[in-house]
């Protein structure tokens, strides 16, 4: 991974240390709290933009606020003195938001019913079915390479039919692991097909 910009044309300074950075960073985190020494000026920065830069009147951690940042970009902290700067501290910003629930649907032709979901590129999808016998396990569908992702009944591992009644719930999730809300709809109506009749 790697930002566009300068981050600081200072040179370090063998005096000056990291700064300490508490906690983790997420695209929801709207303030951050650093310790720095009394008389360093503090640099928060995204690439070569400047997020904050505040000078401590005194030593200690201070809590400072920031616009939420995108996902897997990365901060870099560092304070300046007149002898130059410290070393850097970086921070990458870790991915907590799930994608939106996925549009589903669901197409009846026989027995090549057949399952649309729609959401968000580059999530992988699951599926489990429901039925009176009880719920499977979440399966693997693919990946969302484009708006959209389709796939026939009868290629869940495990399912080889669908009785009245039963529905399937799909949901998504990225590249960070975040899961999102699960869309249930319903796999067959009064005019069923078993998807292997006999």
């Amino acid at each position: 991974m790697k930002d566009d910009g300068i981050i600081s044309k200072r040179k370090v300074s063998p005096s000056l240390k990291k700064p300490l950075v508490a906690g983790k960073i997420t695209d929801k985190t709207t303030s951050v709290k650093v310790y720095a020494k009394k008389g360093d000026t503090l640099y928060i920065q995204n690439g070569a933009k400047v997020l904050k830069k505040v000078k401590y009147r005194e030593s200690g951690y201070q809590k400072f606020s920031i616009k939420k940042q995108k996902a897997e970009t990365k901060l870099t902290f560092y304070t300046v003195n007149k002898t130059g700067r410290s070393p850097y501290v970086t921070k990458e910003v870790k991915d907590v938001t799930p994608p939106k629930k996925p549009k589903v649907s669901f197409v009846f032709e026989g027995v090549y019913n057949w399952v649309d979901v729609e959401g968000e590129i580059g999530c992988d999808v699951y599926v489990r079915k429901n039925s009176k016998k009880g719920t499977s396990k979440w399966k693997y569908m693919g990946t969302l390479d484009r708006m959209y992702l389709g796939f026939h009944v009868d290629h869940l591992p495990n399912i080889t039919f669908m009785d009245a009644g039963d529905t399937l719930s799909i949901r998504i999730v990225d590249d960070a692991g975040n899961k999102s809300q699960i869309a249930t709809t319903e796999a067959v109506k009064e005019d069923w097909y078993p998807l292997y009749p006999e």
